[in-house]
Parts: structure tokens; C-alpha cells; sequence
């Protein structure tokens, strides 16, 4: 640990099997930020909507969800290290791919124009978190969960292109 005695910062990932199952092998010694920090804890909030969309059949889609809030919460956690980056925002872009599809088919254009007023607001946090990064990439995730919860809400009808069952 040549590294951490030369920097004096603790490693990324506190425990060693922690770091053998997601580290990226390098040594690198950023440090870590706390849970309680918001850019950690609203990861967390898109797990709300991974269960919503699992409990009405929705799997592709509520994996996707699950999968995108695990990868930004390792970014985040590991305060933004390049390699975690490339899994935030493919896991991200997926997610938005798997979920957004079902307002389109499913929605009136009522419902449509609430969803484009969300998309619109978190799109403005993410402008803004050039300002004030921790408290406006905060605000993205939290309006990027709540609108996932919104398009769960509006999803009631079977969409051929997200909806798989499970055979078991």
C-alpha cells in the first residue's frame, strides 16, 4: 500500500473482498464519500420504482432501474472515478431507454406533457450542477426518481417492447 502511505488517503473501497469484487484493479486511492452524503442516499430513491415496476410485471425495466441506481451509487461512492463512469451512464441511458418507451405507448397527451415537464426539470439540474454539483446532481437524481415512480404510475396497460413475465 505504497500508495495510500504516499497520498495518506484510505482506498475507495474499504474491505478486500469489497475491492476484489469492484475494483477496477488499479491502485488507485480517491477517497470515498459517507451514505449519508446526497449524492450517495438519492441513488438509493430509484429503487422505489425498480419495485413498483417488478411488482406489475415490468422486469426489463425494473432491472435496468436497479442496475442504473447500483452503478451510480460505486460512481458516486468512489467520488466520481473515471472508471465507474462509463457504468453509471450506460446503466443510466438503459434504464431511460427500458422505462421511457412505456409513457409513449401507454399514456394520453396529458400525461405525456408531465412526463416532458419532468424530463425538463431534471435536464435543468443537471445544467445547473456546474453551480453547486453535490446539491444539483442531488436534485437530478431525485427528479430522475420521481419520474420513474410518475411513469410506473401511468403504466397499466401491457407494452410489447419492456414487458417480460417471469416463468416461475
Amino acid at each position: 500500500m505504497k500508495v495510500l502511505e504516499r497520498t495518506g488517503r484510505r482506498p475507495v473501497f474499504p474491505s478486500k473482498p469489497f475491492q476484489t469484487l469492484f475494483s477496477c484493479g488499479c491502485e488507485h486511492t480517491l477517497g470515498s464519500r459517507k451514505l449519508h452524503d446526497p449524492l450517495v442516499w438519492s441513488n438509493f430513491l430509484l429503487f422505489i420504482p425498480s419495485l413498483s415496476f417488478y411488482e406489475k410485471g415490468f422486469l426489463l425495466a425494473s432491472g435496468c432501474l436497479l442496475v442504473s441506481g447500483f452503478a451510480s451509487f460505486l460512481y458516486h461512492r468512489a467520488i466520481e472515478h473515471d472508471y465507474w463512469l462509463f457504468f453509471d451512464r450506460l446503466a443510466a441511458v438503459t434504464a431511460f431507454l427500458t422505462t421511457f418507451p412505456l409513457v409513449i405507448f401507454s399514456a394520453d397527451i396529458f400525461c405525456q406533457a408531465i412526463g416532458a415537464f419532468l424530463i425538463f426539470c431534471a435536464l435543468v439540474f443537471k445544467h445547473l450542477q456546474v453551480y453547486n454539483y453535490k446539491v444539483f446532481h442531488s436534485m437530478w437524481h431525485i427528479t430522475i426518481a420521481a419520474g420513474q415512480v410518475y411513469l410506473c404510475l401511468l403504466t397499466e396497460e401491457e407494452c410489447f417492447i419492456t414487458r417480460f413475465h417471469a416463468s416461475f
